[in-house]
């Protein structure tokens, strides 16, 4: 994940500036099943403080993997499970971002397909994101095939304070 910043883009002589935001290497490298859909579920977002435009907060998954033998395949196949969101944010436009932190930090669950309000201040951003219900399949009777997308999914909201410190719950959203 690489951020790119250019001060004057349609300048002719326009310079732009990249910088290094994670890997999500061991995000993308996996399968769901049998389906090739897997990358829909996994993206970063950005958001920017309306009080300082050089601020800006980027979210994403990350996870960790791990091997399952499949017998029907005869091989081992790649999973994940147990993503967290992650959140960084730079000061300077992107040039530079602060240390990630693991917002969720929730063993078991599946925290993906998050967006951030894009009027983030200079020091809090809202987040919203997905939690799939593996135990309720809601597209079809083939579960081989299944991405999230395809159980019923449980929506989150969160209010980071990012102070390195840790993240406060919204307290007034919907039960159901």
């Amino acid at each position: 994940f690489y951020h790119l910043y250019c001060a004057d883009p349609t300048s002719e002589t326009a310079e732009w500036e990249v910088s290094f935001v994670t890997s999500m290497q061991n995000t993308w490298r996996f399968n769901y099943g049998k389906s090739d859909r897997s990358w829909q579920s996994f993206f970063p977002v950005m958001a920017t403080s309306k009080e300082n435009p050089n601020i800006i907060y980027a979210a994403y998954p990350k996870g960790d993997i791990y091997k399952q033998w499949s017998e029907e395949d005869q091989d081992t196949l790649l999973y994940m499970r147990s993503y967290d969101v992650f959140v960084r944010r730079s000061l300077d436009a992107g040039a530079t971002w602060q240390p990630e932190i693991n917002v969720t930090n929730t063993p078991g669950y599946d925290e993906i397909c998050g967006h951030a309000d894009p009027d983030a201040t200079d020091d809090h951003v809202y987040l919203i994101y997905q939690v799939p219900d593996y135990t309720t399949h809601t597209v079809d009777n083939d579960t081989l095939d299944a991405v999230p997308e395809d159980y019923k999914n449980l929506i989150y909201f969160m209010y980071v304070n990012y102070d390195l410190s840790g993240v406060e719950d919204v307290v007034d959203v919907p039960a159901t």
